[in-house]
């Protein structure tokens, strides 16, 4: 579902309100233009600026909060790829998609300070098409998504995603083409 259906069903929106936590949850694609604004990537190959929430890059500090899971198109998500969701438009990287993560990663006024890989339930690859979502969870399907209990923390997201590579999925991180490259 979109961010406006996923935080009433997980319950996080409506805490968010409850808190009095200031929050900007924009629908992409109705949200008025002055919600985005362009950040320049001067290390970006393949992108030397993108549109990205405004807020964001005003915060004081920004803490990625990612959940580790498979991917249908890069394999898994993790720190790197989850900062696709401060973008505008995350559909303009598909045509060079690893590169345009590992641009988002590279210094900008967006960057994270913090970076958090929840690990508690995982969903791992499993047949010859990984899903990034469904109804499974560790107890109906584990097969698909695997109870690990782990969070993992840090400063760099390519460390994070690389341990979490060889921790959660028991890969090498450069088999994933957007870690190697936001490596280098």
């Amino acid at each position: 579902p979109g961010a406006d259906d996923a935080l009433r069903i997980n319950g996080i929106g409506q805490l968010v309100k409850d808190l009095g936590v200031e929050y900007v949850f924009p629908d992409r694609f109705n949200a008025a233009a002055s919600t985005y604004t362009k950040i320049d990537l001067p290390r970006g190959i393949g992108n030397q600026s993108m549109r990205v929430i405004k807020a964001a890059v005003e915060a004081d500090v920004r803490i990625n909060l990612a959940v580790a899971k498979t991917h249908n198109v890069t394999k898994m998500t993790m720190c790197l790829k989850h900062m696709m969701g401060f973008l505008q438009q995350p559909g303009l990287l598909h045509s060079n998609l690893e590169q345009g993560i590992a641009d988002l990663s590279t210094p900008s006024s967006m960057q994270a300070h913090l970076h958090i890989l929840e690990a508690i339930r995982v969903r791992i690859p499993h047949g010859s098409f990984p899903t990034c979502a469904g109804p499974e969870t560790d107890l109906t399907n584990p097969l698909v998504v695997s109870r690990r209990n782990k969070v993992i923390a840090g400063t760099d997201p390519v460390l994070v995603d690389s341990f979490g590579c060889v921790d959660l999925f028991d890969i090498q991180p450069q088999d994933l083409t957007h870690v190697l490259r936001a490596h280098e």
